[in-house]
């Protein structure tokens, strides 16, 4: 075999798991819209920064709630499912920092079999399905480039 051709099946195969990942979070976020739902409080909002490892400023939105079930007092800090990723600009970190601010009643979607894992913003991400469209993007072209060269 040609070591164009291992390339690109190596890329294919890069794709297909990012597919997989990908409409696994999918089907993982859309579990979340069936969790029971509890009240809960935000006890700390704020943005995070550090440095890449390309010396890029990386901010990141840091969500702490704390909520009660069956007496027991627990404490989470995931806003939506697969995390939330930073960001090199500001923009989109303070908006979603500013949704939950301190103090703050919450809506808290939460797992009925592990009660610890919770989320404040139950349901499929864009992120998600914008990760299975490039999947399916680079798919394509690996097997185009690999037909093309057959």
């Amino acid at each position: 075999m040609a070591f164009d051709t291992i390339l690109s099946l190596i890329l294919l195969f890069i794709g297909v798991a990012g597919l997989v990942w990908f409409l696994c979070l999918v089907f993982r976020a859309r579990a979340t819209e069936q969790w029971p739902r509890t009240v809960g409080k935000v006890e700390l909002s704020w943005v995070s920064a550090a440095e890449d490892s390309e010396g890029t400023k990386v901010y990141e939105p840091n969500v702490l709630y704390r909520y009660y079930l069956d007496g027991r007092e627990i404490v989470a800090h995931r806003v939506r499912t697969g995390g939330v990723f930073g960001f090199s600009w500001r923009g989109p970190v303070d908006s979603l920092v500013r949704r939950y601010p301190e103090g703050t009643g919450v809506t808290i979607a939460y797992n009925p079999d592990k009660p610890d894992e919770a989320i404040l913003e139950p349901g499929s991400t864009r992120t998600a399905w914008v990760g299975v469209a490039l999947s399916l993007v680079w798919i394509a072209l690996c097997l185009a480039f690999i037909v093309g060269r057959g």
